[in-house]
């Protein structure tokens, strides 16, 4: 409760500094001739409380409740006299401030007062059109926005089942292997999972624990490999204070393991270089394949998993502009390079 009000406070005090800040350029660009300073004061209040009326009840409450009703002529209607109430407001306060020379105008124009005033309904109608355009802006924006946040989380979750099944089957086919004790691999399991569920929440999470969780992975998929497999993994930087969008590197890591070849001969080779920089993350990743793989490689669209597609549509989501992905695809190797901007 005590956040909400705070935020709050500072949208509306956000909102009272953009006002000032309009009043002040209203006055120097709009009544920029007029010679008496007492005078550019008072027609930049007029206009500005004609803007300020109309635009808030377009804005507040006539367009999130009639725009989008079937009856469009509410709206225009609504339109109409939110224009009419709030320039005959300031109509009727000129007429008493000028007619009854409470405030006499101290320069020379061709407009009669009557004219002066009339010229209040055509601010209003200014405002009221800003309120309209700003409320829809902020609408189209906020339905992107929540776009966004769905097509993450559908992303996201089809990441969870891919996780789970491969660690699964680690898991059942290091329990059928003799002599050999599968509770360290379940405590890894665990601490993966516990990740996942709980820490994964937000749209960044702390660097660290996504490279602890990249070398749990790594971990359990060693035990699936024998001596035929040489697998690497380097790290170099500081990955302290850096943050970024939870399991974005893990799909080229499953893939690699997925795809790579399986001579019986051994060279069969998966590598993983991470390097950081300040503001910057270098991800390669490579493995062997089968010269009969066809162009599945090493992080293509494989059946089953959550392919490129998906990868590439959260790097576009998530970080628009920062990011750069290039893939080597060879008949016998597959690269892939994320250099990305955090």
């Amino acid at each position: 409760m005590k956040k909400l009000a705070t935020q709050g406070t500072k949208k509306l005090a956000a909102q009272l500094l953009g006002w000032v800040i309009f009043f002040f350029l209203w006055e120097r660009l709009v009544y920029f001739y007029v010679s008496d300073e007492g005078n550019r004061w008072l027609f930049t209040a007029y206009d500005t409380g004609a803007i300020v009326l109309s635009f808030y009840a377009l804005y507040a409450w006539v367009t999130p409740r009639l725009f989008h009703h079937r009856s469009r002529w509410r709206f225009a209607l609504a339109f109409v006299v939110s224009v009419g109430v709030a320039g005959g407001i300031m109509y009727g306060v000129m007429q008493i401030l000028l007619r009854e020379m409470v405030a006499p105008v101290h320069f020379s124009f061709n407009w009669t007062y009557d004219a002066m005033q009339r010229n209040r309904f055509f601010i209003a109608f200014l405002g009221a059109a800003t309120g309209v355009v700003v409320r829809l802006a902020m609408g189209w924006m906020q339905a992107r926005r929540e776009k966004v946040a769905t097509e993450l989380t559908y992303l996201r979750a089809q990441i969870n089942p891919h996780f789970l099944f491969n660690s699964l089957n680690t898991i059942y086919v290091q329990m059928a292997m003799p002599g050999v004790d599968a509770r360290e691999t379940l405590s890894t399991f665990s601490d993966m999972l516990r990740y996942q569920l709980y820490e994964c929440t937000s749209e960044l999470v702390p660097l660290e624990r996504e490279i602890a969780y990249l070398n749990n992975y790594m971990q359990l998929q060693r035990l699936r490999k024998d001596e035929r497999y040489e697998i690497t993994w380097e790290q170099s930087g500081e990955a302290t204070e850096k943050k970024v969008a939870p399991f974005l590197l893990i799909p080229f890591v499953e893939n690699m393991f997925k795809h790579v070849s399986n001579r019986p001969e051994g060279g069969n080779l998966i590598s993983g270089r991470l390097t950081l920089a300040p503001g910057k993350l270098h991800f390669e990743g490579t493995n062997t394949r089968s010269a009969a793989g066809g162009g599945t490689g090493g992080g293509g669209k494989e059946t089953g998993g959550i392919g490129l597609a998906n990868v590439r549509r959260r790097l576009d989501l998530l970080y628009p502009g920062r990011h750069k992905l290039t893939i080597m695809d060879e008949p016998e190797m597959y690269t892939v390079c994320l250099d990305l901007h955090l």
